[in-house]
């Protein structure tokens, strides 16, 4: 006798016509014996019986006798090497072979499953990315202004805020002269923050972080108005929801697009918060470019402040690269920047601009600043005239 195989029974001299049982076979005597849970015991001939793999897996096999009146079944693997051993070897090759070519088929099947996915998961990915921007105009600009806003409470600043009036607004001063004529209803809320660094960034919805390290670095207001005029034309072109989308997957833009605005917010907060503000790509940036360049004509304020701030930066750039943050670095070349800046404003019309009108030395003065007192032109003309008098 073998060893006990767990499995079941149908059989029309059971109350319930299926049981669980036990077989033994013996293989002298070529037969199987069924033990049922009630401790009934049937014995049949295999000579009689017939082979089928089937079941939900395809991996139980039924052993039929009378016709498939009566039936035994089992998923134990000890079974079909049992029965190689007895009169239906021919039968038990059989369905070893087809056991081989199910799993043939199988691996054929997830092969096919899988590729196709990959090549799917692949298209929508470059279908997000090619649509994304497109996507943007159904989200309501809502979103944004709560996914900047709740980002820029949250996110370390790297240094106190300024609160001195001096210096907040002129700030604010210049994001109301270049956004004044913007007709959408975004939130532009200004931040100055006491730090050494080079920076200002935008977050979505408008609110725009600027450092007092990058006001040191300007010679005159219409200079930093060329960089809050490119990080305002990012709020404006929405590049920062452009690249949540790109990066948030189809279930979620089509979650969003039925409504979920909060778990848009959620994701993105997690995704500016994890990475460097404005890590936008050289698209985006040479967009931003040529739309804060716009804002400034449109706000009469002089666009070759924006060219000079990046001729400041190519000067600095081989003192601050390790200083320099990720944002800026991920930019085009400042050299780059600079001819295409100065193409799009030599296509201009001829247009005087007036100076902003704000003490720039009186707020970089307040920053500690210790200004250069540059000689008069006139002053060093007339001194030659007084001494010949």
């Amino acid at each position: 006798m073998s060893q006990p195989i767990e499995g079941g029974l149908y059989h029309p001299d059971i109350p319930t016509k299926r049981a669980s049982a036990t077989f033994d076979v013996d293989l002298d005597r070529d037969q199987i014996t069924a033990h049922t849970a009630n401790e009934q015991t049937f014995t049949f001939q295999l000579d009689e019986a017939d082979l089928e793999l089937a079941g939900a897996t395809g991996k139980m096999l039924f052993i039929k006798f009378d016709g498939g009146k009566i039936t035994l079944f089992t998923e134990s693997p000890l079974i079909l090497d049992l029965l190689k051993q007895t009169v239906l070897l021919r039968k038990v090759e059989k369905i070893l072979l087809q056991k081989q070519q199910a799993s043939r088929n199988g691996w054929m099947l997830w092969g096919g499953l899988l590729a196709g996915i990959v090549v799917v998961g692949l298209g929508l990915f470059a279908s997000i990315q090619s649509i994304s921007g497109r996507l943007v105009g159904f989200i309501p600009i809502e979103a944004d202004v709560k996914l900047g806003a709740f980002v820029g409470e949250a996110m370390d600043k790297e240094g106190p805020e300024v609160k001195e009036a001096v210096i907040v607004q002129p700030v604010q001063q210049i994001v109301d002269k270049l956004t004044a004529n913007i007709e959408e209803a975004w939130a532009f809320d200004v931040h100055v923050i006491d730090a050494d660094i080079q920076n200002a960034y935008a977050l979505p919805g408008g609110y725009i972080v600027v450092y007092t390290g990058l006001i040191e670095d300007t010679e005159r207001p219409e200079q930093l108005a060329g960089v809050l005029a490119h990080e305002i034309s990012h709020v404006t072109q929405r590049h920062g929801m452009g690249r949540i989308l790109e990066a948030a997957g189809v279930a979620l833009v089509f979650d969003m697009l039925l409504g979920n605005v909060e778990g848009m917010v959620a994701f993105g907060a997690e995704i500016f918060s994890a990475s460097a503000v404005n890590a936008y790509s050289r698209d985006s940036e040479t967009d931003a470019d040529v739309e804060g360049l716009n804002l400034m004509v449109e706000a009469g304020i002089d666009p070759t402040g924006m060219v000079e701030f990046f001729q400041i930066m190519e000067q600095e750039e081989d003192e601050l690269t390790e200083m320099i943050p990720l944002w800026m670095r991920s930019h085009p070349e400042h050299e780059e920047r600079i001819v295409v800046l100065q193409a799009k404003i030599g296509a201009l019309p001829t247009q005087n601009y007036q100076p902003l009108d704000m003490d720039w030395d009186a707020v970089k003065t307040e920053l500690g600043v210790q200004l250069e007192k540059v000689p008069n032109e006139k002053t060093e003309m007339e001194e030659p005239r007084e001494q010949g008098e």
